[in-house]
C-alpha cells in the first residue's frame, strides 16, 4: 500500500512541475513522460474501443438505433478510440472535442495498427 500511496504523490509533484512550463511544451514534456513512464508505454485499444461497444449496445437496449447518427465526445484525450469504435460499428461520425490538444497522430496510427493484429 506504501507504495501505491507515494506513486499518486511523485505523478502529482511531476503534474505540478510540469504545469509550470507554457503550453505547448508542458504539452509535449507530459506526453514524453507518458510514452515512456506511463500508461502511453504500449498502446492497447482493446479496453477502450470495449467501452465504445458497450456504449452502444446501451443505447440499442433502449430501443434506439445508433447506426448512421453522428456522435458528440468530450474529452477525447490521445487516442480517438470510443470514435473509433462507434465508426466500426456504423456511426456515420463523431464530434471529438478536448481543453487540451492532446491528440497524437503516432499514437492513433498505433491504435489503427493494434486492432488489425490477430
Amino acid at each position: 500500500m506504501m507504495a501505491f500511496s507515494m506513486q499518486w504523490k511523485l505523478k502529482a509533484k511531476i503534474q505540478n512541475i510540469v504545469s509550470y512550463l507554457p503550453k505547448a511544451a508542458s504539452y509535449n514534456v507530459y506526453y514524453w513522460i507518458q510514452r515512456h513512464f506511463g500508461g502511453l508505454r504500449r498502446v492497447n485499444p482493446s479496453k477502450v474501443l470495449m467501452c465504445g461497444i458497450e456504449t452502444w449496445k446501451r443505447i440499442k437496449s433502449q430501443d434506439r438505433s445508433p447506426s448512421g447518427k453522428v456522435f458528440f465526445e468530450v474529452g477525447t484525450g490521445r487516442i480517438p478510440l470510443v470514435p473509433l469504435a462507434y465508426w466500426l460499428m456504423g456511426a456515420e461520425g463523431t464530434i471529438s472535442i478536448d481543453l487540451n490538444p492532446y491528440l497524437k497522430a503516432l499514437l492513433s496510427k498505433l491504435a489503427e495498427k493494434s486492432k488489425n493484429r490477430p
